[in-house]
């Protein structure tokens, strides 16, 4: 694989998939050679929790788009292995930051009730976890409470709900 890292800085609009996600995705790289663009997806998806439907789940993930026909595209990878193989530590902060100005816009055009949002793996170290903190914080900055968090101690996933504040 040929991949070269060219991280896209200008965010595109946000979108909303057919099964009603909304979502900004932008390129970390290209492997020229399977003629992808490998992307981060950054979504708000939809979950049916009781009558309310404004509850959004926060996911994040590496995809492969390709790029003569861009409907086709991978599920998520929310491996570290792809972080690894795609992300160069050095540039680690920068997509993070990208990624956060991703969900504050997806918070500002979805306007959901509330969010939720859990680690795709378990018992992940203190350092992975830190990218969470990070998330917290910016879900905060966008006006929700953060009403419950903890890990599960059979899992090890560890799992936030956030609701909007009804003065914002």
């Amino acid at each position: 694989m040929a991949f070269e890292f060219d991280l896209e800085t200008e965010l595109p609009d946000p979108i909303q998939d057919n099964m009603g996600a909304d979502l900004i995705e932008f390129a970390i790289g290209y492997d020229v050679e399977a003629n992808h663009a490998i992307v981060m997806s950054v979504m708000l998806v939809p979950v049916k929790e009781g009558k309310h439907r404004r509850t959004r789940d926060i996911r994040f993930g590496i995809r492969e788009r390709d790029l003569e026909h861009e409907w086709k595209i991978t599920g998520p990878d929310y491996s570290i292995a792809s972080v690894r193989r795609y992300i160069a530590k050095e540039k680690r902060t920068e997509v993070l930051n990208l990624l956060l100005e991703s969900l504050t816009t997806l918070i500002a055009k979805v306007k959901p009730k509330s969010l939720t949002m859990e680690t795709a793996i378990g018992n992940l170290p203190d350092a992975a976890m830190k990218k969470y903190g990070s998330i917290c914080s910016a879900v905060k900055a966008c006006d929700f409470e953060l009403t419950d968090e903890f890990c599960d101690g059979t899992s090890g996933k560890c799992y936030w709900f956030f609701k909007a504040n009804k003065a914002g």
